[in-house]
């Protein structure tokens, strides 16, 4: 399938850049990316024209460049599959007269942790209590109110884990306070803390339709709120995924999500009873595509990149007819000691690889200084692997990386 036109791409999803060089002419793709996401791989793509801005312009700088590229390669679509980019990219297919599958609406509901609780909760959807705290003061009277749970503390929008601080008693509060005050992340918004196991939900809408691809179970670091890795298929029984399925679709439904990929992040509590912690109109981050492909055959990207530029979802119908590859796989990211240097996996990886082995990676260079652990970026490589359970394919990644650490 080719389709025709110049298509311009906002954002650095670059597994489905690669797809996308299979459906359209490689003389009609155009990237566009902030300078802080520019990488030497994109070099490797026969891009027509690649171009970086200054992420700190306004949304009408980068339109003014996208009506001069326009000019000159009269563009047929613009597509964004990452939330940090949709907006700008809404903005460009505005200004040009061209159609964006998510509205500006959505997008802000979705990157918005404030603006999706109150639309959950106008919706009748339980929410923990929340609110915006401006300052030391409000962030001390937040959790009089609810130091009985404990409370979290998060930017309003953000992503990686970074900046999201628990409080559980007060003996932690002065340090957070203090934290906050020193690093200036007020505004922040302030939850309350909802114990239990966390998950995600992977799925792909189309005109209203949610499609669920899959449900993943999260590990996090020792006391610690970053993931350390995901499980595939999550070991839940058929009753309480449904429920999940069902909370999740109604989640959607009320946040106006109708077209595109969606990655929606719960805990279920004590009650088994699913709590929304954010939602994403893009895919999971993480490597879970791969997970969800090695078990189920399914291409997120490839559906990603085949509907942004078609409508269809021919990819999703004929991943149905795939053969299972594993019954089960999982990601475990590793991290070290800070401030000592990386000396990276390869050296033993390729003797302690094994059957149920997908991928061995270093995220950081060798003879760097491993950083204290602060968000998802600072982990150091990750191992995948498959198993004939979802507790036998974490087992095996933790295996291998117990060898390499």
């Amino acid at each position: 399938m080719v389709v025709a036109g110049n298509i311009l791409v906002v954002d650095g999803v670059r597994a489905i850049h690669k797809i996308l060089f299979t459906m359209v002419a490689p003389e009609c793709l155009h990237l566009l990316l902030g300078r802080k996401d520019a990488k030497v791989e994109d070099l490797q793509l026969p891009w027509r024209t690649i171009t970086y801005l200054n992420e700190e312009e306004v949304n009408a700088e980068w339109c003014e460049y996208a009506r001069h590229l326009h000019n000159r390669y009269p563009l047929a679509a613009v597509v964004s599959f990452h939330d940090n980019y949709q907006e700008r990219a809404l903005d460009i297919a505005s200004s040009l007269n061209l159609p964006f599958f998510l509205s500006r609406e959505v997008i802000l509901q979705t990157r918005s942790k404030r603006l999706m609780r109150d639309k959950l909760r106008q919706a009748g959807i339980e929410q923990p209590a929340f609110a915006m705290l401006n300052s030391s003061e409000d962030l001390e009277t937040f959790f009089a109110r609810h130091h009985q749970s404990g409370i979290v503390i998060k930017p309003e929008i953000g992503s990686a884990s970074e900046h999201v601080l628990p409080i559980q008693n007060y003996s932690n509060l002065l340090p957070i306070k203090t934290l906050c005050g020193e690093r200036g992340l007020y505004p922040a918004l302030g939850e309350q803390f909802i114990e239990g196991q966390e998950y995600s939900v992977e799925a792909f809408s189309s005109n209203g339709c949610h499609h669920f691809l899959g449900l993943v179970k999260k590990e996090k670091f020792p006391n610690s709120t970053i993931e350390m890795g995901h499980i595939f298929p999550a070991p839940l029984s058929s009753e309480l995924q449904a429920a999940i399925v069902q909370y999740v679709g109604a989640s959607l439904d009320a946040l106006g999500l109708e077209n595109g990929p969606s990655h929606t992040e719960i805990i279920l509590d004590s009650r088994n009873f699913p709590h929304i912690v954010e939602t994403h109109t893009r895919p999971g981050g993480d490597q879970i595509w791969r997970l969800l492909l090695e078990v189920t055959g399914i291409n997120l990207m490839a559906i990603c990149a085949e509907f942004a530029l078609t409508g269809a979802l021919n990819t999703l119908a004929g991943a149905a007819t795939n053969e299972q590859r594993a019954p089960a796989a999982a990601i475990r990211f590793a991290h070290g000691t800070p401030g000592k240097i990386f000396t990276g996996f390869r050296k033993h990886a390729e003797s302690l690889c094994n059957e149920f082995t997908i991928e061995v990676k270093n995220l950081l260079e060798e003879g760097q200084s491993i950083p204290a652990l602060q968000s998802s970026f600072d982990r150091i490589g990750y191992v995948m692997g498959r198993g004939n359970t979802p507790e036998q394919s974490w087992m095996k990644c933790s295996e291998i990386l117990a060898g390499l650490l």
